[in-house]
């Protein structure tokens, strides 16, 4: 077997967003004969650790088939020390064929330290990502290219399995070279797959600060500050009835664009029993002062004609996070809220904020 190290530059872990911690966390990586733990074996594994000297990358490559329990228990030692091992798609293939290995390898006396351990899949925690960022496929490669990330190997799978054999046979350095290159990329390149927790940190709404501002097209814009810069920009739009929404980014920050609609709109009352509904005018008044007008010109207000009516600009929200909130009849679910006075006081940030990320979410959805 062989044991290969490399010192590799830092690079941002998005730990406090993911939940780990960079000294007890395991990046890795393997490389199989085959997708069969019962027909195929283990011939190369590489990790990413933090040491006191920075991070740590280190390959063992089997030099024959026989070298595998000697693999597997160099990573289960590197293993014992960690809180979480992170990995990309290995939920579903690298965890358990490792654990179904190193069980059928057992009377080679290999260890499995890898229970009770948090596993952070990648895959699964960008995969939400696919649809807000285009993305046609959510393999390691493709958000490789989408960030810009250039390997230098070339190599598929099929490839990998044709060339150990060839090197387990021939020893040949340069077939060597070529196994530990392909692995090696993985691991860099799942590191820096990170950067994706920009997006995931946007669509989740983690965000620093909300503006807000009316423009002259009758569209409300939100001013975001993002905590993270996103390796990209992005321009999305999501079509409405008669408009889009849009979001732009820009670094740290972001543009939300939302439609505005001119009309007549209502705002339905909850405490209708308070209230006498004129029918004449249209209109609802308090008992209070209903007292006062003949009974013949008033009746009790119900659910349905309880309101005020207001005409202007309005805004859809997904539910009241501004109040008054305003509907075209009582039984639309479509709420509205009225535009903002420029003189009166801000909308609180905590609303506010809470009404950009339920917006970022439809983005996020690909739908309204």
């Amino acid at each position: 077997m062989l044991t290969i190290t490399e010192k590799i530059p830092d690079f941002d872990t998005y730990e406090d967003y993911l939940g780990y911690c960079s000294e007890g966390a395991l990046f890795f990586d393997i490389e199989t004969t085959g997708l069969s733990p019962t027909s195929a074996i283990v011939f190369l594994i590489g990790t990413v650790k933090k040491t006191g000297d920075g991070w740590l990358l280190t390959q063992w490559l089997a030099q024959r088939p026989e070298d595998e329990p000697l693999l597997l228990q160099a990573f289960f030692d590197a293993a014992a020390g960690c809180d979480t091992l992170i990995h990309f798609n290995g939920t579903t293939f690298d965890l358990p064929f490792l654990r179904e290995r190193a069980r059928l390898l057992c009377r080679a006396g290999i260890a499995d330290s890898m229970d009770g351990k948090r596993s952070l899949d990648l895959y699964q925690k960008f995969r939400p990502l696919k649809r807000p960022l285009g993305l046609s496929r959510m393999n390691q490669t493709t958000l490789e290219q989408f960030l810009g990330w250039t390997r230098e190997d070339r190599l598929t799978g099929k490839h990998m399995v044709e060339l150990f054999h060839k090197y387990a046979a021939s020893q040949e350095p340069l077939l060597c070279d070529l196994l530990l290159l392909h692995n090696h990329d993985d691991l860099l390149g799942m590191t820096d797959l990170l950067r994706l927790c920009a997006y995931s940190m946007l669509f989740d709404g983690q965000l620093d600060s909300a503006e807000v501002s009316v423009e002259e097209t009758a569209s409300l814009k939100i001013h975001l500050t993002l905590r993270s810069a996103l390796p990209r920009d992005l321009a999305l739009s999501l079509p409405s009835s008669d408009s889009c929404y849009t979001l732009i980014t820009s670094g740290t920050q972001a543009v939300l664009s939302i439609p505005g609609f001119q009309g007549e709109l209502r705002h339905f009352f909850s405490n209708y029993r308070d209230y006498y509904y004129l029918p004449v005018e249209d209109q609802v008044i308090h008992k209070s002062v209903g007292a006062f007008v003949e009974k013949e010109y008033r009746v009790p207000a119900t659910p349905a004609n309880c309101y005020i009516k207001k005409s202007g600009l309005f805004f859809p929200q997904p539910e009241e996070f501004f109040s008054p909130a305003f509907k075209s009849s009582y039984e639309s679910k479509d709420l509205f809220f009225s535009c903002p006075d420029p003189d009166a006081a801000p909308f609180e940030q905590k609303s506010l904020i809470a009404y950009a990320v339920s917006l970022l979410r439809l983005f996020a959805r690909g739908h309204l």
